[in-house]
């Protein structure tokens, strides 16, 4: 039921989220998000990826990446499989290897079968500061599971992409 709820609330401030088109003005660029997931064993963030590629293909939004905040290096290869589904090999993701919540799953090792490249971040932090850091827009952080990886992002501390902290 949480995941239910989770699903719909994400699906719901993306929605608030996209720019509109009117006769008075023209389209607003897309805004710029980040999605953090627990790509896991059941289908809500599947859904929420698939929703999202959708926008992403209308114009309406740009996914400038995907975290993960498991451990499984097969969930990386899995999104990079969903998101190779929907024609977006471009996408980054990153997974919490050393930091991440130990989530196995059968669903990862099926979605693996798919094509998907293996190159992503392991450093969940580096890839968050590296992002924010590099984009002259603000960036909008979607989170559709636990928010461990916002915890680290938060506790952060001046690096190579920034020197401002998480705080």
């Amino acid at each position: 039921m949480r995941k239910i709820i989770s699903l719909i609330l994400a699906t719901i401030i993306l929605s608030l989220s996209i720019p509109v088109a009117t006769n008075a003005s023209p389209l607003i660029a897309p805004k710029q998000f980040i999605i953090d997931t627990d790509f896991s064993s059941d289908v809500d963030d599947a859904l929420a990826i698939s929703t999202a590629m959708y926008y992403q293909d209308m114009g309406m939004i740009n996914i400038r990446g995907v975290a993960l905040c498991c451990t499984s290096t097969r969930g990386a290869y899995a999104m990079s499989a969903l998101l190779a589904q929907h024609g977006r090999w471009d996408i980054p993701i990153a997974c919490s290897v050393e930091t991440g919540i130990p989530i196995g799953s059968k669903y990862h090792l099926g979605m693996t079968s798919y094509p998907h490249k293996t190159e992503y971040f392991s450093d969940v932090v580096n890839f968050y500061r590296m992002m924010l850091a590099s984009s002259t827009e603000k960036v909008n952080i979607v989170v559709l599971g636990q928010i461990t990886n916002i915890d680290y992002l938060l506790k952060s501390q001046p690096d190579v992409h920034s020197s401002l902290d998480g705080y």
